[in-house]
């Protein structure tokens, strides 16, 4: 794909510091498929929960039902619910396998041959049927039989699970655990298969905003520092552990100010900023994560040219997974859709970024994140 960097007129121009930043003249095919105008996560079929499932049918009556594929069920592994099998689309599920009773490899192959894709869990038993998702998240991922849009919508699904159960309870050390294992398989995910990044971009979702954007500042840094050339799986947890929780320290500020929906006041801003320190102490109280990962939390808010927050780093007082958080952190924001404001298409928010605020972000690293998302 050739990239342009495009001026006010449309033409090729411009250079900083000697070093071109590129873009597409068009949206990168990544982005013109997550959605026409360019925006990422506005969610098609695939992107809801269950929707990579046959679409999310709930068929009501005395139990209410979800469709799950077969080919998440993980063989021989224990599971904590009942599954049920639907004769046809006017019949009431029945009764395939009761919890105590594994699912094993010739239930796949029979069920395989007789063409049923979906078997059905009752919605009561959804929390659980995600749990061992999660539980499983390794080696669904691994399964090569399983299509990569597959994993990746169970993937995504399974990190908003974890960092909505963390926020809750930050301090829980279950949750750290989840939190930890979830970034190491989100990590080799990404790192197996090239297509991984771009099925995990078209499920992206705005939905519950600081759920879904740690989640996927968490996907787009740990893949920026896989484009960058860093395979180093203990590396690349603790930058994608900084990512995922990077917004923790919001869990200790006021719920109303968290969620409110308007501009805030000078006062309200200052005591959301202060989110960075609260989630630094947070998580080093905790003595559960490395010093990169803190400086993450600490620090992803600050500005190359030194008008970031909390400390006022700037250049090479910041941290390389620092720098990539920041950038990841910024895109992630511009392009999210809020009650208070529109979300960017991600072409205008990556101009915006080179445009207005080229001093305060490294733009070697935008530079490949701009080309990541092109190649994704």
């Amino acid at each position: 794909m050739a990239h342009v960097l495009l001026d006010e007129g449309g033409s090729e121009a411009s250079d900083y510091e000697g070093k071109n930043v590129y873009f597409d003249e068009r949206q990168p095919e990544s982005i013109r498929r997550a959605h026409p105008d360019g925006r990422l996560g506005e969610k098609d079929d695939l992107a809801a929960p269950l929707a990579w499932m046959s679409g999310v049918r709930v068929i009501t009556g005395e139990d209410s039902f979800l469709p799950i594929r077969t080919t998440s069920l993980v063989v021989d592994a224990a599971a904590d619910f009942d599954l049920y099998t639907c004769p046809n689309e006017n019949a009431a599920p029945v009764l395939y396998r009761e919890r105590s009773v594994p699912f094993t490899a010739e239930d796949r192959d029979r069920l395989e041959e007789s063409g049923v894709v979906d078997l059905f869990v009752t919605v009561k038993d959804e929390t659980k049927f995600w749990h061992y998702i999660e539980s499983n998240l390794r080696d669904i991922l691994r399964d090569k039989a399983m299509a990569n849009e597959e994993k990746a919508s169970l993937a995504y699904h399974c990190s908003q699970c974890v960092v909505t159960d963390l926020f809750d309870d930050p301090r829980s050390s279950v949750s750290i655990d989840r939190s930890k294992t979830l970034v190491k398989n989100m990590a080799e995910f990404l790192l197996q298969d090239e297509s991984s990044l771009s099925n995990l971009m078209r499920m992206m979702s705005f939905d519950n905003y600081t759920y879904t954007h740690s989640v996927n500042v968490c996907i787009f840094s740990l893949a920026m520092a896989q484009f960058r050339g860093i395979k180093n799986i203990r590396a690349l947890c603790e930058l994608g552990e900084g990512a995922l929780l990077h917004d923790i320290g919001k869990s200790q500020l006021d719920p109303e100010l968290v969620a409110f929906d308007g501009t805030y006041t000078e006062e309200q801003h200052e005591e959301m900023k202060a989110h960075t320190v609260l989630g630094y102490e947070l998580l080093e109280a905790l003595g559960r994560f490395s010093p990169i990962t803190l400086s993450i939390v600490r620090s992803h808010h600050e500005r190359f040219d030194g008008t970031g927050y909390p400390d006022g780093l700037e250049g090479d007082g910041i941290n390389h997974f620092v720098r990539i958080c920041a950038i990841t952190e910024l895109f992630d924001s511009l392009t999210s859709q809020r009650p208070y404001k529109e979300a960017a298409k991600s072409f205008n928010a990556l101009k915006l970024m080179r445009d207005e605020i080229p001093n305060g972000i490294d733009l070697h690293y935008f530079e490949s994140f701009v080309k990541m998302l092109g190649d994704a």
